[in-house]
């Protein structure tokens, strides 16, 4: 008999024992999926924070209480439509490769993947559904299941994304582009290889096509030919190749202007040696034993003459309108991204012998930028496919492959003037191709298709899966990553909650787009509100803390939420197994949260005490945030006594993660309480306490004093011993090494010349350093970190002297000098020295909206009145309306021109009419960003935002200020959510913003201003911080911090001389929540 739905109305108090019953089968679903090893482990966590009521002290939760983020309760509706946006593709797929990562890394631990499946035929479940038949044929199988439409269209996302950047598929080499013997799948054996097999096609088929463009290779010799075991292939697909073609006539007639006669007979002389070669190749073959050939079978041959044919020279595409075929992809002007990396490499080479040819043609090069920019891409592509060749064949070096021989012998005399009017200047380079360092178009068109994870990513991952409750400190620099593995960190634990908490709600809002793109249900928690997303189903609500009600128990928020969970499911499933089997998917699942998000620090330790401890994860974001200020009594800092009620209430795994994070041994309570939480003994605790710390950088960010001059830690040296106990230092201190990027080396390149001109060198310095053009003779290798530690390489020459007076004079900054930035001044930043600073500018003030009024007083002079833009855009709509019924009369009328703003050009910040009107003194070819114009559809969008017309115009020239103040609605704060998409969009030059948008803040800030009143109000670790938002990976090209004080910058170039303020500050609130409020 079939089980059926409907039956009698149930009493609530059938429903609620039903719930119930629900609720007890979930737990004992989870409890099988977590095994025995969970009951072996588990522990009765020790509370640390609360009193024996299971709650704080009310005097001291009251001072938690004082955080207020906003006035409401929830997200607005912009936030949350922020974090369900849709990702790039290119950002997605690097989370996906993110994803794969983890997942290797869980299945290598053991951890079996969970999928959630529909237990339709679980007859515990079923009984609670009623004991009436279902009419007969109802829950019939007609035919197959049909799938669930998210589960459609996330693959049907997935397939798009693969096929527009590629996926992750190997383990040990992160990049979905393979080389061709990946592509071409033939079996290698004997001296057939992959290695030599990739020779053979560089030299049958991507040599020739290289030389179409009349600039040479050098001629290989025979002992060459043998060293890359090309003839060896030869023997074994010669066979299947096209016959080479001959030089065409036509092209002789064309080449003979730019040739000699002597070239002419020396080819022919040439044309006599190689088929002399040839001939002795010949013979040598025909005494080669034949029980060494390597004879291939028929379906080898098969796949060699596709591989050729088609794969190679896409003779089956020759009818298509598309160009098919690896070599021809070459001669096109851009290559897709998945396309073998030998060919990609090909695509650069080619491009950079066609200059070598027109500047060769034309006696000069036209563009010195373009010289500069292939030089950038041949070094990057060098780079990549050398990274290549050493994963998949790491027993060989880089002379053993012909591609890499040839890219870098064109290398090599393209930076020696092969291209007729350029030599590359290395000095000339760090000084200005800040912007091509970054990456070329080359780099960044494979931003996503290799993939490699951050050090701190690795070193997290390792130590969290570690047996046991574990405490993690993650420190590393800002901007590798460390916020973007939270949401991955649930493939590890497939059971486990996660709780992330960030006082930055930018920071929170980024974790929770990611959850969503990853299909992982989440809630936000503000306001000791719980409120799921629509990931985890429609209709759950928001659930806070409920008293007891008549006979009703009372409710935690998250027992509210899971009781509606269940209650919506058990309905769900009455009504799905009403339906056919190919139709019970459409129905809504709820699901509990995996992940709860929080900025609101107050609500953390309030739901951290309702979830179990022993199942759940604990990240906490930037601890120190709030901590820079050393309080004399608790209530002065409610921040950092927040933060310290959550991190004093951990969880099984907790992972405490920032760039300015105190060490474990300045935080002694925090780590006892852990031990003591769950029960473990101190000689145990090396395994349970785990510092995971990286120095690993992307690029650095220039520091400059009120002068214009760079600043550098080693400035202020006055004795050798002094030089090289800073040098021993600053590897381990990244935000400080920072400071040296390229600009910086460009700089001590400069003072090495000034003193060797003097003639103040130590004959000992010249011998023992490398000179920079040999370091980087191979401009793969002029990257951000071999740039700093090249520096550090010369500064511990200068130290190694062990002479005071050289190493002071190294170190002393050259005053005469021209400095790289104009002398401070905050108002002048948007007007007369604005050509100086290019990209957007961050100005972090207590009180953003007066600063950004301030610094912008005389463009709002100049702007025009809103209501005349408007009145302009009408007349143009009016005239847009006539001239298309003229159309209609006469259909080869041009389209209609576009409707122009009536906002002048001289009033957009950093556009090229704007620098021209308000920076005379800006120096010839000064590097500039260039800004997009506003369009009549910006302006409207503009003009709905909810601040007054200074602020509007202020926006449409590209300024704005990151203040709640100026949200009319703190509940819907529109305006400050636009300032925040339009800095990640580029679509701002200057803005302000308050301390608490240093922190964590993930934006293209190209210059930070580190002013007074701010440095004044600021510890090291907070500016650090500051610092921290310039230069951001794979938004800008380049960083500055801009400081107005000396004192500040040399503050942040000291040596630690013991506890910062805010290992201080975390310590005391540490001890205050340890002794229930006893101890101050």
């Amino acid at each position: 008999m079939t089980q059926k739905c409907g039956g009698r109305i149930l009493t609530e108090e059938e429903v609620h024992w039903n719930v119930l019953r629900a609720l007890d089968l979930d737990e004992k679903k989870d409890l099988r999926r977590l095994g025995k090893e969970y009951d072996e482990r588990k522990v009765d966590a020790v509370d640390n924070v609360c009193g024996e009521d299971g709650k704080p002290l009310l005097e001291m939760d009251a001072i938690v209480l004082k955080n207020k983020t906003s006035a409401t309760n929830s997200l607005s509706q912009t936030e949350w439509q922020s974090m369900e946006a849709a990702m790039p593709a290119e950002e997605r797929q690097t989370h996906r490769n993110l994803q794969v990562f983890f997942m290797e890394r869980a299945k290598a631990a053991g951890v079996k993947e969970q999928k959630e499946e529909e237990e339709e035929d679980d007859p515990e479940e079923l009984a609670l559904l009623g004991d009436a038949e279902m009419p007969e044929g109802q829950g019939e199988d007609s035919g197959d299941e049909e799938e669930d439409p998210r589960d459609a269209a996330r693959k049907k996302q997935e397939e798009e994304d693969k096929e527009a950047v590629g996926t992750v598929e190997k383990a040990k080499n992160w990049s979905s582009v393979n080389l061709v013997f990946q592509e071409s799948k033939l079996n290698y054996r004997g001296s057939f290889t992959a290695g030599s097999f990739t020779n053979w096609l560089w030299y049958r088929v991507v040599r020739p096509k290289l030389e179409e463009t009349k600039s040479k290779l050098p001629e290989l010799s025979d002992e060459e030919i043998d060293k890359f075991s090309i003839q060896d292939v030869e023997e074994v697909l010669g066979e299947f190749m096209p016959a080479q073609k001959k030089k065409d006539e036509k092209e002789d007639k064309k080449d003979k202007k730019d040739k000699k006669d002597d070239k002419d007979k020396k080819d022919k002389k040439d044309k006599k040696e190689e088929d002399d070669k040839k001939d002795k190749k010949k013979d040598s073959k025909d005494k080669k034993k034949k029980k060494d050939a390597i004879q291939l079978n028929a379906k080898e041959k098969l796949q060699v003459q596709n591989l050729i044919k088609n794969m190679i020279y896409g003779e089956s595409g020759k009818n298509k309108t598309i160009t098919t075929g690896w070599v021809n992809l070459v001669d096109e002007k851009d290559i897709p991204r998945l396309t073998p990396w030998e060919f990609q490499l090909a695509h650069i080479m080619r491009s950079a012998m066609a200059l070598e040819y027109t500047a060769k043609k034309k006696k000069e090069v036209q563009d010195l930028t373009a010289y500069y920019e292939m030089c950038q891409s041949l070094a990057d592509a060098i780079g990549f496919i050398k990274k290549q060749y050493s994963f998949e064949f790491p027993q060989s070096s880089a002379e053993d492959f012909l591609p890499l021989k040839d890219a870098l012998d064109l290398q090599k005399r393209f930076r020696e003037g092969s291209v007729v009017g350029a030599k590359f200047d290395l000095l000339w380079y760090l000084q200005n191709g800040a912007h091509l360092l970054a990456g070329s178009g080359f780099a960044k068109k494979h931003r996503t298709t290799v993939f490699k994870p951050f050090k701190i990513q690795e070193l997290v991952t390792d130590a969290i899966l570690q047996p046991g409750p574990q405490l993690v400190f993650a420190i590393a620099p800002p901007g590798t990553g460390k916020t973007a593995v939270v949401a991955h960190i649930l493939n590890l634990f497939p059971v486990h909650t996660l709780v992330f908490c960030c006082p930055a709600l930018p920071v929170v809002l980024s974790v929770g787009r990611i959850s969503n793109s990853l299909g992982i249900p989440y809630a936000f928690c503000k306001g000791r509100r719980i409120t799921p997303s629509y990931s985890c189903g429609r209709g759950l609500a928001t659930h806070v803390d409920m008293p007891a009600e008549g006979d009703k128990p009372p409710q935690t928020a998250v027992e509210s939420l899971r009781y509606m969970v269940a209650k919506l499911n058990l309905e769900r499933k009455k009504k799905r197994l009403a339906e056919k089997k190919r139709k019970r998917n459409l129905h809504d699942l709820k699901r509990f949260p995996r992940i709860f998000l929080m900025c609101d620090s107050a609500s953390a330790a309030w739901l951290l005490r309702q979830l179990d401890p022993n199942r759940t994860i604990l990240v906490v974001d930037e601890p120190p945030m709030g901590s820079d200020v050393y309080p004399d009594k608790p209530e002065d800092n409610p921040l950092a006594c927040a933060m310290m009620q959550t991190m004093m209430t951990p969880m099984y795994k907790t992972v405490l993660m920032s760039a300015t994070l105190p060490r474990p041994e300045a935080l002694p309570t925090l780590v006892n309480s852990f031990l003591e939480r769950f029960k473990i003994p101190d000689s145990e605790r090396d395994l349970h306490v785990r510092e995971c710390m990286s120095t690993e950088l992307d690029r650095g960010a220039v520091m400059c004093g009120p002068s214009g001059a760079v600043a550098f830690p080693h400035q202020n040296v006055q004795t050798a011993d002094e030089l090289k106990r800073l040098c021993e230092r600053l590897p381990a201190d990244p935000l400080v090494l920072k400071a040296y990027t390229e600009r910086a080396l460009a700089t001590l390149l400069l003072r090495w010349r000034a003193l060797e001109k003097d003639g103040k060198l130590k004959d000992g310095f010249k011998k023992q350093v490398v000179l920079p053009e040999d370091k980087f003779s191979d401009l793969s290798e002029l990257h951000h970190a071999s740039i700093r530690s090249y520096a550090m390489d010369l500064l511990t020459c200068v130290a190694k002297q062990e002479d005071d007076e050289f190493a002071k004079a190294f170190c002393c900054p050259d005053t005469t000098g021209d400095n790289l930035f104009p002398q401070f001044d905050l108002s002048e930043m948007l007007f007369g020295n604005a050509y100086a600073f290019p990209g957007l500018t961050l100005v972090a003030d207590d009180h953003p909206l007066e600063q950004m009024l301030k610094m912008s007083e005389n463009l709002q002079a100049q702007f025009p009145r809103a209501s005349d833009i408007e009145a302009d855009i009408k007349k143009q709509e009016e005239s847009a309306v006539k001239e298309k019924k003229f159309k209609e009369d006469d259909e080869q009328q041009e389209e209609a021109p576009q409707m122009k703003l009536k906002f002048s050009p001289d009033l957009v910040i950093q556009s090229e009419q704007f620098l021209k009107r308000w920076c005379p003194k800006r120096p010839a070819g000064a590097h500039t960003i260039p800004r997009v114009l506003p369009t009549v559809n910006e302006f409207k969008a503009i003009k709905n935002l909810p601040v007054d017309e200074r602020w509007q115009m202020l926006a449409l020239a590209g300024a704005g200020s990151f203040d709640p103040k100026l949200d009319s609605d703190p509940s819907n704060p529109v305006y400050t959510q636009w300032v925040h998409e339009s800095m990640t969009q580029n679509k701002l030059a200057c803005v302000t913003a308050g301390k608490e948008f240093t922190w964590g803040a993930n934006v293209p800030a190209s210059t930070v201003v580190v002013t007074k009143s701010f440095a004044e109000t600021t510890s090291v670790a907070g500016m650090l911080q500051y610092v921290g938002r310039a230069a951001r990976r794979g938004l800008t090209t380049h960083g500055q911090a801009i400081f107005e004080r000396d004192e500040d910058l040399q503050r942040i170039f000291a040596s630690p001389d013991g506890l910062s303020t805010e290992a201080l500050t975390m310590e005391r609130y540490a001890e205050w929540w340890k002794s229930r409020g006893k101890a101050w």
